[in-house]
């Protein structure tokens, strides 16, 4: 480190090279018997104490120093090193001062600052999106539910509650298996253990029409499509988008059955008129 004392009129009564090494101070400027104010007026006309009159610059900080205590303070020097000065008042009125280069640990703070701001920026972007995509699964007029690994549910949206007739909040952390028929579940939990992500399955990014059993134990049939979503290593989260066919289907079979009176209707049309 580097080190001078001061007397207590202010001039230098010890100094070591390692303090004129520190802040580039030329042989000459300053000697045991100079008065602290000569060093301060040549770090002034360097301009390590920024941008201003030099003399007015010299006196300010001549000023400061006769009027501080024990403390610290840093400094910014004109070839960009950060050097720490420690300033002790000593019993007979003068001032020790131990100076010691921080520009490396500045320098890691500063990149550490710039890490912290980065990562406080992704996580509100990360909140932003989370809401935006909540906003989203809220709206759906399709049932939204996702899961984990273990086939234990994370999000219920809106619409799912509507058509299971569970709130959110009675389903979350509970099992998917609730909303399935027996037959069902009893395969769930051995299917989830063996999906690999990426590898081509019968279930994950097709459309199929299952049953589907509501809180009160009816069933229903549904349109379900999941897929996977690999978040980090060893986790997936499945997200399932799941449609309540009842009243489509039921249009389909009434279709299906006016068409099959009408085929009836005019066979027996075809069948009167032909033996007249």
């Amino acid at each position: 480190n580097g080190l001078y004392m001061l007397d207590e009129d202010f001039n230098y009564a010890m100094l070591n090279d390692r303090y004129l090494e520190l802040l580039n101070i030329p042989d000459g400027v300053v000697k045991v018997g100079t008065s602290i104010f000569e060093s301060i007026k040549f770090h002034a006309n360097r301009g390590d104490y920024g941008n201003g009159d030099p003399l007015e610059l010299a006196e300010a900080r001549f000023t400061e120093l006769k009027k501080s205590v024990n403390g610290v303070r840093e400094m910014v020097t004109s070839s960009g090193k950060t050097i720490e000065l420690r300033h002790t008042r000593i019993a007979a009125g003068g001032v020790v001062v131990v100076l010691s280069d921080i520009t490396e640990r500045k320098e890691q703070e500063n990149k550490l600052k710039i890490r912290n701001e980065r990562l406080q920026q992704i996580q509100i972007e990360m909140a932003q999106s989370e809401k935006r995509i909540a906003k989203i699964i809220q709206s759906s007029p399709d049932a939204i539910i996702t899961i984990d690994r273990k086939g234990n549910i994370q999000t219920f949206s809106s619409s799912a509650e509507r058509i299971f007739g569970y709130y959110g909040d009675e389903t979350i952390g509970r099992n998917i298996k609730i909303l399935m028929p027996k037959e069902i579940a009893l395969e769930h939990d051995y299917y989830l253990e063996r999906y690999t992500y990426g590898k081509t399955s019968t279930i994950v990014g097709n459309k199929r029409v299952v049953n589907g059993v509501r809180k009160d134990g009816s069933t229903f049939p549904l349109e379900l499509q999941v897929e996977a979503v690999e978040m980090d290593e060893d986790e997936i989260i499945y997200i399932g988008t799941i449609r309540d066919i009842t009243d489509r289907l039921r249009m389909e079979a009434e279709v299906n059955e006016a068409r099959e009176q009408a085929e009836t209707a005019n066979a027996a049309k075809s069948a009167f008129l032909a033996n007249m």
